[in-house]
């Protein structure tokens, strides 16, 4: 059973401007496709298996629900399950170097 997709607006923020400073300020626009390509894949494996793949145990204690986290290259994807409605809420596309308290002030719907 494929679960549906959510993006939250920040989750698209982050995505776009990660992509965005890979094309234009490191002149890189192969490596932002082949990044944009990865997360596709991931995508795929997050929608058809989204509790098969790790939980981020110090995110998942800030908002005391389970949150989990897919590898993209350099970038964390982070998000959250619901499964009565069978979605996947992604909230986060952060570099690995960013810490979970860069979660401070983060709602899970990420619509602010």
């Amino acid at each position: 059973m494929a679960y549906s997709i959510h993006r939250t607006t920040r989750f698209n923020k982050q995505l776009e401007s990660a992509v965005e400073y890979i094309a234009h300020t490191l002149c890189s626009p192969r490596a932002a496709k082949s990044l944009l390509d990865e997360y596709e894949q991931a995508l795929q494996l997050i929608r058809n298996t989204p509790t098969w793949l790790p939980v981020d145990q110090a995110t998942s204690a800030h908002f005391d629900t389970t949150i989990y986290r897919k590898t993209v290259r350099s970038y964390l994807i982070r998000y959250w399950v619901d499964e009565a409605s069978s979605t996947v809420h992604l909230i986060s596309f952060r570099h690995r170097s960013q810490d979970y308290t860069s979660f401070v002030g983060y709602d899970l719907t990420g619509e602010d």
